[in-house]
């Protein structure tokens, strides 16, 4: 059976203002463009996710089926980073926790951990793994190929899941003057885009 696909485009939205909704997906192609943010993500084994946009997801990020995060695509994930089946990562991927129980790879990409790193499967390819807090009690250090590089641009910045201020419509400030007026009213309407005066 064909896959069904669903697309955020380029310069659109997928926004849940409270962060904790969840987005699931199954048996379809999940093609990312654009920004989402969400409380949760989650698809299934059949299923294929490319992101060449911005994710914010505020819990969890569970990915079972094939998954590309392009060199443009970045995703910030507050709590664990599943990798379930493969995922390429061409990109930047930021969580607290990244569990890789297959295989993580890519060509320029990087994981960046701010917590545990639990790897019982193979990172590999031209990627860069760095974990914030190495060799802690709860982290498992499995297979990383040598050609993958441990923190070799440095550490890694801090992301802000589901920070979307920046999302948001602006605020609308609407003015009238004088008040009280007797002959004339002027009003003006202004925006992040700019302002707008009458008069009346």
């Amino acid at each position: 059976a064909p896959q069904s696909l669903f697309k955020v485009n380029p310069g659109k939205s997928l926004v849940n203002t409270t962060g904790q909704d969840s987005l699931i997906f199954g048996t379809a192609v999940f093609n990312n463009e654009g920004y989402i943010s969400a409380g949760f993500f989650t698809g299934e084994a059949e299923d294929t996710m490319y992101n060449r946009g911005a994710m914010n997801i505020t819990n969890d990020f569970v990915q079972s089926g094939i998954s590309w995060n392009k060199s443009t695509g970045s995703i910030c994930c507050g709590q664990s980073f599943i990798i379930g089946q493969d995922m390429i990562n061409d990109g930047s991927i930021k969580s607290t926790m990244l569990i890789n129980s297959d295989n993580g790879t890519g060509t320029g990409g990087r994981f960046c951990v701010s917590g545990s790193l639990i790897n019982t499967g193979v990172f590999s390819g031209t990627i860069d793994v760095c974990d914030a807090t190495p060799n802690q009690f709860n982290d498992i250090n499995g297979t990383m190929t040598l050609t993958v590089t441990t923190c070799s641009v440095g550490p890694c910045s801090t992301c802000l899941p589901n920070s979307i201020a920046q999302h948001q419509q602006p605020v609308l400030t609407i003015g009238l003057t004088p008040n009280p007026f007797t002959a004339a009213l002027q009003l003006s309407i202004e925006n992040a885009n700019g302002k707008i005066k009458l008069q009346l």
